[in-house]
């Protein structure tokens, strides 16, 4: 007789079930949260190597929005050159909307030809800013961290906020990331070690 077992089984899937539908729920919240005043795009800031970034710095809040579409998160992988640039204190989110309609790269991969059912997040560089105050003078102090420097990148991980909504795709992860990644009702994929909390389904 294992019926303490099942008990047991079953109060656990509750548990998980009620804790996936308050995770949807913060999901739902940050995905209408962005508004004008403190949201970003996605800047092409090297247009001959195709190098983009996202830069929270140029918005006076503690907490910036992003809308991202497409197949991927970057649209060329380079986890040396892209970019996403914080304020010591801010955090980014990063609302994703994975869509093959747009750029033609539904699926993730370098050919740019798919079905959208997955979604790859490449990797970047992480620059850090913050402004020190010595005496009279005012210094900017800038760092760059790359995702797989798991240990300067894990302090950031919270920082970074990837959430993808109610996308019921696959995820790939190819290169290293330093994030929070939402996705209550996808499929999470990885190839290379990351840093920060993944909550999929």
């Amino acid at each position: 007789n294992n019926n303490g077992g099942d008990v047991r089984c079953e109060a656990t899937k509750q548990t998980v079930a009620s804790e996936l539908g308050t995770v949807t729920e913060l999901s739902e919240e940050l995905m209408e949260q962005g508004n004008k005043d403190n949201s970003i795009k996605v800047d092409v800031y090297d247009k001959q190597n195709q190098y983009t970034k996202m830069d929270a710095t140029t918005v006076e809040s503690d907490t910036v929005f992003v809308e991202v579409s497409g197949g991927k998160l970057f649209e060329k992988n380079d986890n040396a050159h892209n970019q996403i640039v914080l304020n010591k204190d801010q955090t980014l989110v990063v609302n994703i909307t994975p869509d093959n309609s747009k750029n033609g790269n539904g699926n993730g991969n370098e050919n740019g030809k798919g079905n959208g059912n997955s979604f790859e997040l490449s990797g970047y560089v992480i620059v850090v800013k913050e402004t020190v105050q010595n005496g009279d003078e005012t210094k900017e102090n800038v760092t760059e961290i790359r995702c797989d420097d798991f240990k300067k990148a894990a302090e950031y991980a919270s920082k970074i906020v990837f959430n993808f909504g109610d996308y019921s795709g696959v995820i790939q992860v190819h290169q290293s990331i330093a994030a929070t990644v939402i996705a209550p009702k996808a499929s999470y994929t990885v190839h290379a070690s990351s840093s920060g909390q993944v909550i999929v389904e």
